[in-house]
């Protein structure tokens, strides 16, 4: 069994499970995440782990899901926050009080401006005067590039996934919370998911004392209020 601390734990754990049980990724998207039809017979799958995009900022996992017969490529950008306190209203009010580039709304919004697949893209104006750089650059580090090049761009689509601590209507708020900000206005797949959600996906397959559920107890109260 490997153990790893807190969130980053939890996603390493899922993408190691699911890279060992490949018939089990199209229905974690599908339940957990409540994105698409996919499946390992007629997609190929590849994850990146808190893969670096320079300006763009990291991301927690990112899913690739390439169609087998006419290789159309869907890209999932997934951004986790955990804790007992969070909610998307504290994260909402500390865009104007305490503002950060490790925010949910502003790491999903760099990576719209990454789908964009352009070396560089400027900030939008509800950001002017918050970022001290409102150019963002993909670099030239080769690592980056490949990644970016290979896997990230000229996509046909993609989503934008938040994972969070339960809250009622969490999918509806995001979505209220991005319109209010100005920021990815007229992006439909924006999606929130819940850990409460993923840990009840992983218990209730056919092994349910796998690595995801032992994690998730390795990690009990860090990730979530009991």
């Amino acid at each position: 069994m490997i153990y790893g601390y807190s969130e980053r734990g939890i996603f390493n754990s899922i993408v190691y499970y699911l890279d060992g049980n490949e018939d089990l990724i199209g229905k974690f998207l599908k339940d957990a995440l409540n994105i698409g039809e996919f499946s390992n017979i007629t997609h190929s799958f590849t994850f990146l782990i808190e893969q670096s995009f320079s300006d763009f900022g990291d991301c927690d996992l990112i899913i690739i899901a390439e169609q087998i017969s006419d290789k159309e490529k869907t890209v999932i950008f997934i951004e986790g926050k955990r804790g007992k306190s969070f909610s998307l209203e504290n994260e909402y009010k500390k865009f104007f009080s305490k503002f950060s580039t490790s925010n949910l709304f502003i790491q999903l919004y760099f990576k719209y401006l990454l789908s964009k697949g352009n070396d560089e893209e400027l900030i939008d104006k509800a950001l002017e005067g918050r970022i001290n750089k409102h150019n963002r650059k993909i670099g030239k580090n080769k690592v980056v590039l490949e990644a970016r090049n290979k896997y990230i761009k000229d996509a046909n689509q993609y989503y934008y996934v938040a994972i969070i601590p339960k809250e009622k209507d969490d999918a509806k708020k995001i979505t209220q919370y991005f319109k209010k900000l100005a920021l990815m206005t007229g992006v439909k797949n924006i999606q929130c998911a819940s850990w409460q959600d993923i840990e009840k996906f992983f218990g209730s397959i056919s092994n349910p004392n796998n690595d995801v559920i032992e994690n998730f107890k390795y990690n009990k109260g860090q990730i979530y209020k009991e």
